[in-house]
């Protein structure tokens, strides 16, 4: 009975050691690639899963990885996505995104004004013979 409990523990140990050692966390700065400024609100996903986070307002961002190595996708609005590989613990410096460009077509925007009545509200002259026909009297 001892051995059956030193192997369940042993095994215990082993399952989340490995656990432990394939997981990393990796930093960075996502910045603008033509003013060199921060992005904040950028989003940082490790691709193939559900675990990501954002850049906050200096653009700086860490994310704690359920995996030791593989690659993040990065996206902010108006930017193109990028790709970047990771393996471990790892700083990643400095993440430059480039603006994608694109213009809006030219669109037209007219209002008119309602014309004025001589009375603000509806008014119509009924004759007592058109009600008394209408009740049925």
């Amino acid at each position: 009975m001892r051995n059956i409990t030193k192997i369940l523990l042993a095994m215990a140990v082993f399952v989340t050691s490995v656990t432990v050692v394939a997981q990393g966390t990796v930093s960075g700065v996502i910045l603008d690639s033509e003013i060199n400024t921060p992005l904040p609100g950028a989003s940082i996903i490790e691709k193939g899963t559900t675990n990501g986070t954002t850049s906050d307002f200096n653009g700086n961002f860490r994310l704690n990885t359920q995996n030791s190595t593989g690659e993040l996708e990065i996206t902010y609005v108006g930017y193109a996505t990028q790709t970047i590989a990771f393996s471990g613990d790892q700083d990643l410096g400095s993440i430059s995104m480039e603006s994608t460009e694109f213009g809006l077509q030219e669109i037209l925007v007219t209002a008119s004004v309602a014309v004025d009545r001589k009375t603000p509200v509806a008014v119509s002259t009924i004759k007592s013979a058109d009600i008394d026909l209408k009740l049925g009297t």
